[in-house]
């Protein structure tokens, strides 16, 4: 073979090697790049789920909320507050503000009541085996706290396995003197960025809900106060009527 064609044919090898090497650098980053973020995304799912564990293990927990929800799409906005008090295994107490009108929603474990004082009037239906599955029964009448109800479920749903929720974590801030990280956990339209303590007790700071869909572009922000181990009497989840207090259908609460 002449020199020239032979140095032509060990410049094309070179040529080639160098390629496929420089190839395989590139898919095995990308690879270490999907790895990484994968890695990322688990960490992110197992503080979200430290929550889940504390909660899910405490025998009474307490919080209170103000809350602003905003719709531009649909010209929309409110605020009030809400008091959350849950006493396992599943009675609990829920006492909403908003618009100068109050809701309560109470539950013992065998029968949950919504209770609306203006109008003096409540319905009642059987309680379900479990605290969450007791609220979804009336998610309709939860109406402004729906949004915080969902997202416990999702956060239930994504302890035992869910594959199509995504969390992925953010930087810190200082909430109420407390530092708490974010993390977006996002399923289907629905996002849920949540603050959570950073210690020993990982309680949620904040929850930002936010809805997109054709029709609206829902924001619902709750703050977040815990009162840590309380303590409960059972008069807190039981009903007792006012007087000339009137039972209706649920549909009657409207």
């Amino acid at each position: 073979m002449p020199l020239q064609r032979w140095i032509k044919s060990l410049v094309c090898l070179c040529v080639l090697l160098s390629w496929g090497a420089s190839h395989a650098v590139a898919e095995g980053g990308a690879g270490s790049g999907a790895l990484q973020e994968e890695a990322s995304q688990d960490k992110a799912s197992a503080a979200v789920l430290a929550m889940h564990t504390w909660i899910k293990n405490s025998k009474a927990f307490e919080f209170q909320s103000s809350y602003r929800i905003s719709d531009p799409v649909l010209g929309m906005s409110s605020q009030g507050s809400v008091h959350f008090r849950v006493q396992r295994p599943n009675s609990f107490r829920v006492d909403v503000v908003s618009g100068g009108k109050r809701e309560v929603f109470i539950s013992d474990g065998e029968l949950f009541t919504i209770y609306r004082p203006q109008k003096n009037v409540y319905a009642q239906l059987k309680a379900d085996e479990t605290i969450l599955g007791t609220m979804f029964k009336a998610i309709g009448g939860l109406t402004l706290q729906a949004r915080l109800v969902e997202f416990f479920w999702t956060v239930d749903y994504l302890s035992i396995g869910a594959e199509d929720i995504k969390v992925t974590a953010g930087g810190t801030s200082q909430i109420r003197g407390t530092t708490c990280r974010k993390y977006r956990i996002a399923r289907a339209t629905e996002v849920w960025d949540v603050w959570i303590a950073q210690g020993a007790t990982p309680f949620a700071c904040r929850v930002v809900s936010t809805t997109r869909d054709q029709a609206a572009s829902t924001v619902q922000s709750n703050e977040l106060t815990w009162t840590l181990q309380p303590s409960f009497d059972a008069a807190t989840f039981e009903f007792k009527p006012p007087a000339n207090a009137k039972k209706v259908s649920m549909s009657g609460l409207q």
